[in-house]
């Protein structure tokens, strides 16, 4: 039994040795079919080896081309899931560039805007010292006038009181330009 067949009865049937070299193209003047034998003619075997293996290189072919595509089709797919790989580690890195880049420009601003605040604190600390200087001038010069005042008024005092307190004063006239020309500052205590 070379091949089965599904009979009409279900069972399994094999091909006779006749049809399967009538399949195989070989005339009938070819062969002869004993009761265990088939006795072919020369050369007969040979083209029936031949077609077999005709038969098995389409085969091999057939079976070499479906497993080239999937080799190649899976391949493909390595290929571009590691171009895949590649445009993202790509793109990481420029992400990664321009965020080192981002964070560097922020740096960079806040060192900037760091160094004009101190700069306009040192400033800000500059012109307040100036200013307590001027006061503490203005405040000295205030004082060494007072004092000046104070000195002139009680010459004029003293001489004043002398002019009274003297008998040659009376005949004197008393004028006011002898007087301070401010009125005289009073301390509370």
């Amino acid at each position: 039994m070379l091949a089965a067949e599904q009979s009409e009865g279900g069972e399994a049937r094999g091909i006779s040795a006749e049809e399967l070299l009538q399949t195989c193209g070989v005339e009938a003047d070819g062969y002869a079919i004993g009761r265990t034998k088939v006795f072919l003619r020369q050369g007969i075997l040979q083209e029936l080896q031949r077609q077999r293996l005709e038969w098995i290189g389409l085969r091999a072919v057939h079976v070499q081309a479906l497993m080239r595509g999937t080799m190649g089709r899976r391949e493909a797919a390595r290929r571009r899931e590691e171009r895949k790989r590649a445009a993202e580690m790509a793109r990481r890195r420029e992400e990664e560039a321009r965020r080192r880049a981002e964070e560097e420009a922020r740096l960079a601003r806040e060192a900037e805007e760091r160094r004009l605040r101190e700069e306009e604190e040192a400033r800000r600390r500059e012109e307040e010292a100036k200013q307590r200087q001027q006061a503490v001038q203005k405040a000295r010069a205030l004082s060494f006038q007072r004092r000046a005042k104070k000195k002139v008024r009680g010459r004029l005092i003293l001489t004043l009181t002398l002019i009274l307190t003297s008998p040659s004063t009376l005949t004197l006239p008393l004028t006011t330009h002898h007087l301070p020309l401010c009125a005289p500052h009073h301390r509370s205590t």
